[in-house]
């Protein structure tokens, strides 16, 4: 039995929690894509996902960047 990766698009990172929470919420309601804010080191990193396969991930990369989230990237888990 094999796990499969899960993809992820990370698209904005902030120290203010409140702010990146809104953001999360606002673009999963545009792209209909679930959203999460993961916090560490005092920073709170939004991402998009998880996507069950990679061209998913690219495509929701492609609507984030339109979006003008240019520097958003995608990891895998």
């Amino acid at each position: 039995l094999r796990v499969l990766p899960n993809f992820f698009v990370q698209f904005a990172s902030s120290q203010h929690q409140a702010r990146v929470e809104t953001l999360a919420q606002d673009l999963s309601h545009k792209l209909s894509v679930k959203s999460y804010v993961s916090s560490g080191d005092k920073l709170h990193r939004v991402f998009l996902g998880p996507f069950s396969d990679y061209m998913h991930s690219q495509k929701a990369l492609e609507q984030v960047k339109d979006l003008g989230y240019t520097s958003a990237f995608i990891k895998s888990h």
